[in-house]
């Protein structure tokens, strides 16, 4: 497997250092040999440094560029004092220094200059190589887009991205001076106009070195360019109120080395990723600074992706945990942006409702750490077993919130020998399956129709379920996708699944090798198979499902039948009084990046959206192609369009 990344900085090459120490091949491709030489700097928390930390070699240790800053002082532009806040530890230093530091633990033959992205070369819909404006060509299997805010990989998956109106600017600059009392070593000084939207801050980010920036709203800026001569004259005229220090500072400053911040952001995409290319840092989303997040995100993002991109792994799954481990995280900071933006330009900054703009205010910026020791979840279940099917909607979020933390595993239960040997309950044959299925689905909302048993009788769920153990020796993931599609065609399509021809159409759909399969299924599926009735045997499994989580064999907990979530949770959580739950993304295109199929009522489950706002939002997915509806009496199963 080799992974083409178009775009350096923070991120890209944040993800080269770490496939670099796994062993897998990549190239960094990036426009710029000498680098963004222009007055960058930001803050960085140390969470972010930690981070970085823990990815670079351990030798030589790492030293990070930059100045720590621990203090914040507010003051009107007048000079009174609103606030001395204490900040914990951040680091001011300039981009330039960060990008290079990064970028030096890179073996340079797995970097390539002057290359500025162009197009994609297509093999059906797999992307095979990135084109760029210089005539290079780079093959590979993997492509990562991290080039960022306005990024070109971005515009070939999903077209034009619709940024949000540029409200706020913000000016930056860096000067030197041994003798300068505008700040102190620590130091974060910043200051608010009162009657204008409008701040100018300090800060340190080396020994007599510091950046300087003004925020401020576009309509003050009026006939003024975003040339250096009329930005110096601009800065000057909005600073004659502020302390004279800064104006000193101001005027000797050379604007040539200046940069001009159009504030801005997009709304969270649906996906991160389109087949075998996924988006990284400000390409995949983009907050407004008031956030102080870009730095950290770049990094987590990196993490993330090469936390699953191992050979061979399954790219729709990797890309769709990660979109799913992220998305939450950065619409947070993409509303705590927007608001601190409409507070700035409210002018609500008095003391009581001013808030220190950095993303440490909406909680915490590590990854949420997966517990050292999984939670093991061996689930007992079976292709025609209607209460798997029905409970789907809670097992589905608990994957979603929990997932992270599960050693999960399928172990088959063997409901339906045939009818000869079937002797549990009040169901003795089709006619009585059919009369409960009827019954079911007047009880429950996901659904379920009792067609099959009238019109072509399942006869043992034993072939279907060998077919699962087969596809598990594949691929687990492939498999996963294997045992819903079939438990959606014999509870919604009403088809006998017992039938080679219906499960191996299954599994051609769910992408398993169906020759191997086939071959499988006479071979070593068929003893996983006796495996899982002899282990059902010995744990005395009574009823499907069955669910049994564990940490080590002394320490289990076991849920059979149907279960609400609350339920499923309580298991994990008294096992684990601290496991964490992930937040996801709960909007119906962000669940299809997930799930390729979900009925309505596993919708409106998992999003907690009124039936008719599911169904507005559906059809809307619909109507631009995104997925497609089968539908049965009323009821509806919804897919994702692979067209």
């Amino acid at each position: 497997m080799k992974v083409v990344i178009i775009g350096g900085g923070l991120a890209g090459f944040s993800l080269g250092v770490l496939l670099q120490s796994r062993g897998i091949p990549f190239v960094v491709c990036e426009r710029d040999p000498i680098g963004f030489t222009r007055g960058l700097a930001f803050l960085v928390h140390e969470d972010a440094i930690a981070l970085v930390e823990e990815f670079l070699p351990k030798f030589p240790k790492p030293k990070f560029p930059g100045n720590i800053v621990n203090d914040l002082v507010l003051q009107y532009s007048s000079g009174k004092e609103i606030a001395h806040k204490k900040l914990g530890s951040w680091h001011g230093m300039k981009r330039s220094d960060l990008v290079d530091f990064i970028k030096n633990y890179i073996d340079s033959n797995f970097i390539k200059y002057e290359r500025v992205f162009s197009h994609f070369l297509y093999e059906g819909e797999k992307v095979i190589a990135a084109v760029f404006k210089n005539g290079d060509i780079e093959y590979g299997d993997v492509f990562v887009g991290a080039d960022g805010a306005k990024s070109a990989v971005r515009h070939a998956l999903f077209g034009e991205t619709h940024y949000t109106p540029v409200e706020v600017k913000e000016i930056v600059g860096v000067f030197k001076s041994k003798e300068s009392s505008a700040n102190t070593p620590h130091l974060f000084r910043k200051y608010i106009c009162k009657n204008r939207s409008m701040a100018f801050g300090i800060i340190p980010i080396a020994s007599h070195e510091w950046v300087w920036f003004m925020q401020y709203h576009t309509v003050l800026q009026g006939n003024y360019s975003d040339s250096p001569e009329d930005i110096k004259a601009f800065v000057l005229e909005s600073l004659k109120d502020f302390p004279e220090e800064l104006n000193t500072l101001i005027s000797q400053h050379d604007f040539t080395k200046s940069f001009v911040w159009h504030g801005t952001d997009f709304d969270m995409l649906p996906s991160f990723h389109k087949n075998n290319v996924v988006l990284i840092g400000d390409a995949a989303h983009l907050a407004l600074p008031f956030t102080s997040a870009g730095t950290t995100n770049a990094f987590l993002d990196a993490i993330s992706i090469a936390k699953y991109l191992v050979p061979d792994a399954n790219l729709e799954e990797v890309f769709l945990a990660y979109y799913q481990l992220r998305a939450p995280i950065v619409n947070k900071h993409l509303e705590f942006g927007r608001n601190s933006k409409v507070n700035f330009l409210s002018r609500k900054m008095d003391d009581e409702n001013l808030h220190i703009p950095l993303i440490k205010d909406t909680g915490s910026t590590r990854v949420t750490a997966a517990l050292s020791q999984k939670i093991k979840l061996i689930y007992f279940t079976d292709p025609i077993c209607s209460t798997c099917w029905i409970i789907q909607p809670q097992f589905r979020k608990l994957m979603l919130e929990y997932g992270a933390n599960l050693d999960f595993e399928y172990r088959m239960g063997g409901l339906l020998p045939s009818w000869e040997e079937y002797n549990k309950g009040k169901i003795k044959n089709a006619k009585d399956a059919a009369a409960y299925w009827s019954e079911l689905s007047l009880e429950k909302r996901m659904p379920i129709f009792s067609d099959v048993w009238e019109v072509n009788p399942i006869n043992s769920s034993f072939p279907p379920s060998l077919a699962m153990k087969a596809a598990q020796l594949q691929d687990k993931n492939k498999a996963a996708l294997f045992l819903r599609r079939i438990s959606e065609m014999v509870f919604f399509e009403r088809v006998n699944i017992s039938e080679q021809a219906r499960f191996l159409e299954a599994a051609e759909q769910c992408d398993l090798n169906v020759p191997l399969l086939l071959e499988q299924m006479n071979k070593e599926a068929q003893t996983a198979f006796e495996l899982d009735l002899q282990f059902a045997k010995e744990k005395d499994i009574q009823v499907l499902p069955t669910f049994i989580f564990y940490i080590d064999d002394e320490t289990k907990i076991r849920l059979k039948s149907y279960q609400n979530y609350e339920d499923l949770e309580r298991a994990l959580t008294t096992l684990v009084p601290g496991v964490v739950k992930n937040i996801y993304a709960k909007e119906p295109r962000a669940l299809f990046a997930t799930f390729p199929s979900l009925t309505t009522y596993e919708v409106v489950y998992l999003t907690d959206w009124p039936e008719e706002k599911v169904l507005a939002a559906l059809n809307e997915l619909r109507s631009y192609n995104i997925i497609k509806v089968q539908v049965h009496k009323g009821q509806m199963l919804w897919t994702r369009n692979t067209i």
